[in-house]
């Protein structure tokens, strides 16, 4: 049975089932879940729950429960009533959105001058408040920081970590530059190998509120996600899954990789890679500039940024989405973003026939029976 349920967001902590008439969720990696519920406040039941404030934008969140299952959870930001037809829409984001809105830095910042203001360094970055690492994990960098902002007043979270994972890698951060948690956590799945990173809600063990799990790729595998041996037959009648959709888009393939920053440091950086792979096979020359990175200011990074932008765009962008049954085997318990599943298809007259692995990229769902799945194309 499908739940809507509002949670206290600092403690994951349960608050009222919230009687719904529709709802949708959607879940993708490397970004922050999407969900909403919509509820008709002429239904006394509702009414009597004073949503505005027991469900109330940035207190508290927004959880869809399946069984055991929590498919998707958030932080709740707007609430849009409309008087006419006593109808309210609460929308949330997944917990990366509070990140979005934390800046990289530690909480002595709050007392601390982040700029030297004496002597010859006078006017540069206070090296007491930036955030540093050497020869650490990727697990271990993204833990720390987000500890680092749960140490605010009021920032506590239900945070579960894994092993920190294997990796030597160097990270500083300035206060001064104002960086935010989000931004931080996304820069790192850009770098050349860099981990995915996905916040996976689930019920505590209590059952009595929720928390999310941390998961960071490191440097011996990078992608989360395993092989869970999900599996879709498109040759077997009523077997619980339709409307294969296929998407292939070249437009952001390349063979030259630009990418340019230094903005902090008043020197200009630049980086470019590029390869022949695509011209040698009969494509046309392309190449793209990533300008997205403005306040690196080492080299070596935005080297990183150059060459996994290559190495994306080293072949069109593949999309697989079809719907499947949530309540037919394999079910949405037995696998989640990031895991490798098998299609069986025959008789397309697009594909040709095949049993094909693709990776889970993107879930979604409703109140109803069906949940759609998109895959991508599985490489390196």
């Amino acid at each position: 049975m499908s739940r809507v349920v509002a949670f206290d967001t600092r403690s994951g902590d349960f608050g009222e089932d919230i009687p719904f008439s529709t709802f949708k969720w959607e879940v993708g990696i490397n970004t922050a879940d999407v969900l909403s519920c919509a509820v008709n406040l002429s239904n006394p039941e509702a009414a009597a729950l004073d949503l505005r404030s027991s469900a109330a934008p940035l207190k508290n969140g927004l959880a869809i429960i399946e069984g055991r299952t929590v498919p998707s959870a958030g932080v709740i930001w707007p609430h849009d009533y409309s008087k006419n037809t006593a109808g309210l829409t609460i929308s949330a984001k997944g917990i990366w959105s509070l990140f979005d809105r934390r800046l990289l830095m530690p909480v002595s910042a709050l007392t601390t001058p982040l700029l030297i203001l004496e002597g010859d360094d006078a006017g540069k970055p206070n090296p007491a408040v930036a955030t540093t690492f050497t020869g650490r994990s990727w697990g271990y960098i993204v833990r720390t920081v987000l500890q680092q902002s749960m140490a605010f007043p009021g920032g506590e979270l239900p945070l579960v970590f894994e092993d920190d994972g294997t990796g030597s890698h160097d990270k500083t951060v300035e206060a001064s530059s104002f960086k935010s948690v989000g931004s931080f956590l996304s820069d790192l799945t850009k770098l050349e190998n860099g981990p995915e990173i996905a916040f996976v809600p689930r019920l505590r063990a209590d059952r009595q509120g929720i928390e999310w799990v941390v998961r960071v790729g490191n440097d011996e595998q990078p992608r989360i996600g395993s092989d869970t041996g999900a599996k879709w037959d498109y040759s077997v009648p009523d077997r619980g899954v339709k409307d294969l959709d296929v998407s292939v888009d070249a437009s952001d393939m390349i063979s030259g990789s630009w990418a340019s920053g230094g903005r902090p440091s008043s020197i200009a950086l630049y980086s470019f890679t590029s390869t022949s792979e695509l011209t040698d096979d009969g494509y046309p020359w392309t190449d793209s500039n990533d300008s997205t990175h403005t306040d690196v200011v080492v080299q070596e990074t935005l080297d990183s940024y150059a060459a996994e932008n290559l190495r994306i765009g080293a072949r069109p962008v593949q999309f697989w989405p079809f719907s499947v049954r949530n309540d037919l085997d394999p079910k949405l318990n037995s696998f989640s973003n990031g895991d490798t599943c098998r299609l069986k298809l025959v008789g397309d007259p697009y594909e040709p026939d095949q049993s094909v692995s693709r990776r889970i990229v993107k879930l979604s769902g409703d109140e109803g029976l069906w949940m759609k799945v998109t895959t991508g194309a599985i490489y390196g």
